[in-house]
């Protein structure tokens, strides 16, 4: 293999990593809520408050969202794996007063 060959190969498995890191982080993903409790991580199930205000939430928040045949909440990779966002977010839709600045201020 000569020079010029070993550059294209690697160039192109550069770019097919590039590609395959980008169409893994913008896939869909579940949306899991949980709060922290007791130094612990909890998962949340779906409550009706919760179904009613997180597209508000996820609006306000600037996350793409999708919701799919079961009706659960689906969003991009990139925030599912943001914890600091998810708990935010999981603590605003059960937050009344934090609802209703969301709701009153949807623009930040």
């Amino acid at each position: 293999m000569n020079k010029r060959t070993s550059i294209i190969t690697v160039a192109i498995i550069v770019i097919l990593l590039f590609i395959g890191y980008r169409y893994y982080n913008n896939s869909y993903t579940r949306l899991k809520p949980f709060q922290i409790k007791s130094g612990k991580l909890v998962l949340l199930p779906y409550t009706n408050e919760m179904i009613k205000n997180f597209p508000d939430v996820l609006k306000h928040y600037d996350v793409p969202y999708r919701i799919n045949d079961s009706g659960i909440f689906m969003i991009q990779v990139k925030y599912a794996n943001n914890r600091d966002l998810i708990l935010t977010m999981t603590n605003c839709t059960l937050d009344s007063s934090l609802m209703n600045m969301v709701r009153i201020n949807p623009w930040k």
